[in-house]
């Protein structure tokens, strides 16, 4: 059977629910602390915001909450599809590049971060923040951070804060694959104990046979994930087509 296909993340899912986690939004968990378990389903929209819409589909007839992180830039923010993946129930998050689009400038940086955000908020309530990993750019968004106050602007938290190894499992699709982290610049975390998880089976394997920690995320793109042949086979080709030449920049 195909990988990164809606059919499979259903899969996915029922397996996290079958393991009976408790699936949290992030704001969930930032506003009740990680005394309980998570199981948080993170998806960044870089692009296809389409497909973001039928993967909230997917989650809400399942009874599923999710965090939905939007780009301000075009390709990635559609209010329609924005307030409608809102009003399903899931979370909407602000997913920040504003350093690597002012090009290393902080101060234009500090004040187009809070103009999106006020943009994002004129459509739907923005409680949590996640960078975006900006890979073909010299500057990590996440330094914004240290110039930010997250209670002035009422933000509850970044996962890259949050989310410590020692109480961490964190799994991102980047590169098409769930062990990317050679073609990876920035999304992950250190010093994480690696599981062998390559493709969706194997992380449906360590999730029901109960090898994760108490806490997880994945960061699930998706613009990869589609049933439709066409699609599907383009996302294929482009992906093995960027792997080698993102391992070959970030090996340099």
């Amino acid at each position: 059977m195909r990988d990164f296909t809606l059919l499979k993340y259903q899969e996915l899912l029922y397996t996290i629910q079958k393991s009976r986690c408790l699936i949290r939004t992030f704001a969930d968990v930032c506003e009740s602390g990680v005394s309980m378990p998570a199981f948080v389903l993170r998806h960044d929209v870089d692009r296809r915001p389409g497909n973001a819409l039928r993967m909230a589909r997917i989650e809400q007839i399942m009874g599923v909450k999710a965090s939905y992180y939007f780009r301000i830039v075009k390709g990635s923010y559609d209010p329609d599809i924005i307030c409608r993946i809102h009003e399903m129930g899931h979370e909407i998050g602000y997913h920040y590049e504003d350093l690597s689009l002012a090009k290393g400038d902080m101060q234009k940086a500090r004040e187009t971060f809070v103009t999106h955000l006020n943009q994002l908020r004129t459509l739907v309530p923005v409680k949590t923040i996640t960078m975006q990993g900006s890979p073909l750019s010299a500057f990590d968004n996440r330094k914004i951070l240290e110039y930010l106050n997250f209670g002035d602007l009422e933000i509850l938290g970044e996962p890259y804060l949050l989310m410590k190894p020692a109480i961490w499992d964190y799994f991102t699709d980047t590169g098409r694959r769930w062990n990317g982290d050679r073609v990876n610049r920035r999304d992950k975390l250190s010093q994480m104990i690696k599981h062998k998880v390559v493709h969706t089976n194997d992380l449906i394997r360590v999730i029901d046979e109960k090898e994760l920690k108490a806490h997880v995320m994945l960061n699930i793109h998706p613009e990869r994930w589609d049933d439709n042949w066409l699609p599907w086979i383009k996302q294929l080709v482009w992906q093995n087509v960027k792997n080698p030449v993102k391992y070959f920049l970030f090996r340099s």
